[in-house]
């Protein structure tokens, strides 16, 4: 059969043309891009699992922002930069970043681009001091973070005042800062950044944060009141007919494209929207491995039952298969979390999964303590002896592999 653009794409965000609900937090975000052209910004901080669309609502807000994309009566001109952080990331990569995304604005304009090069130069003395051929003293994290907040404002300010309202601002998109290193002190930094920002008047800069539910303690940690700069919004699977008008949206795209039109019958919709979960990640998996089985153009259920496995294996090697073999390389403390899975992300009690499970009571009390160790499961505080998966989607794929498995 000859090759067919697949519509659906599992490993990256997902474009504007097939983002689907979350219109509350769509919602958040116009508000805060509201209030920070009104020089009061609303500070954004999106929690979720793995698979649950956090990069996917960043893209979006990227769009939005810098006005790729209009979804309301007003089109937004903002700079933005978007982050993804990692154990690596350090101070003087954000200040790259956010100096080259500034730069690259204003490159058609020789006076403007200099003038930021002039405000960000500290970053380029410290890649000189860093090579062979430095010498001048390196500086220190504090005053990286110090000339990182003064640059920040001063961009700010000179934007704001020179520019002629070509551009509405700042907007920062950090993502994955659950993978933040504790020597960032990323919650510490933002909270300096924004209190010297309002400090010296210059409130057109906005934070937009995503991570996985540890991001809370990273900031925190960092800085115990960090977390009150934020709004946090708490990301929830999809609706089942979220999940279907991404199937549809997906093959509407696809036949454009294409020279057939490719169609999904409502047993197979079902079944990938029931499969899925309202998992994002999940549903662009389920519909990409079953178009690409599908050989007549119907997609049915027939192809669906086909991928699921190949899909599986797939979600499994992205996100959970580290955590359930190499982390856990024993059967018997795998047992628990197959028990504890048919409970999804509801607290489950030890006598349960003892009731269930089929070894010894110190392997038990091993496994429970180790799971907990690794933070693959939770204690319940306040509450002696139960627990729950620290998250629904390892709790799906658990249950789907012993189905296919059986």
């Amino acid at each position: 059969m000859p090759s067919r653009n697949n519509p659906f794409e599992p490993n990256k965000p997902v474009n504007p043309y097939m983002f689907t609900g979350r219109h509350k937090e769509i919602e958040k975000v116009h508000r805060a891009l509201c209030s920070t052209l009104d020089g009061n910004p609303n500070h954004l901080l999106f929690i979720g699992e793995r698979g649950i669309g956090k990069s996917s609502i960043l893209l979006l807000a990227k769009n939005m922002s810098d006005g790729t994309i209009q979804l309301y009566e007003d089109k937004y001109k903002f700079i933005t930069t978007y982050i993804a952080l990692d154990n690596n990331t350090s101070k003087i990569d954000l200040c790259r970043k956010i100096q080259n995304t500034v730069e690259q604005v204003y490159r058609d304009n020789k006076d403007k681009k200099q003038m930021i090069k002039d405000i960000w130069r500290f970053a380029q003395r410290i890649e000189i001091s860093g090579s062979k051929i430095g010498k001048s003293k390196m500086l220190t994290d504090a005053e990286i973070v110090d000339n990182l907040i003064t640059s920040i404002s001063k961009t700010v300010q000179a934007i704001m005042n020179t520019d002629g309202g070509i551009t509405n601002g700042l907007v920062f998109l950090i993502d994955e800062i659950d993978n933040s290193s504790e020597s960032l002190e990323l919650g510490l930094m933002i909270k300096k950044i924004t209190e010297q920002l309002a400090f010296d008047g210059a409130n057109s800069a906005l934070f937009i944060l995503s991570g996985l539910p540890c991001s809370r303690d990273i900031l925190e940690k960092s800085h115990p009141s960090s977390l009150r700069i934020f709004e946090e919004c708490t990301l929830k699977p999809l609706t089942e007919d979220d999940c279907k008008s991404i199937l549809q949206k997906g093959l509407k795209k696809a036949s454009e494209k294409n020279k057939n039109t490719i169609t999904v019958d409502d047993e197979a919709i079902e079944t990938i929207a029931f499969r899925s979960e309202g998992y994002p990640h999940f549903i662009q998996q389920f519909a990409y491995c079953s178009y690409e089985i599908d050989t007549d153009n119907v997609i049915d259920s027939d192809d669906v039952t086909k991928a699921t496995r190949k899909a599986l294996e797939l979600i499994g090697n992205r996100y959970y298969r580290n955590l359930y073999y190499k982390k856990i390389n024993k059967d018997s403390y795998r047992q628990v979390l197959q028990i504890m899975a048919v409970k999804l992300d509801e607290w489950v009690s030890k006598r349960e999964i003892k009731e269930e499970f089929k070894g010894k009571d110190t392997t038990l009390n091993n496994a429970i303590n180790k799971l907990i160790k690794e933070n693959i499961i939770l204690r319940k505080q306040g509450s002696r002896g139960k627990y729950k998966l620290q998250w629904i989607g390892f709790a799906l794929w658990i249950r789907f592999i012993a189905e296919i498995d059986q």
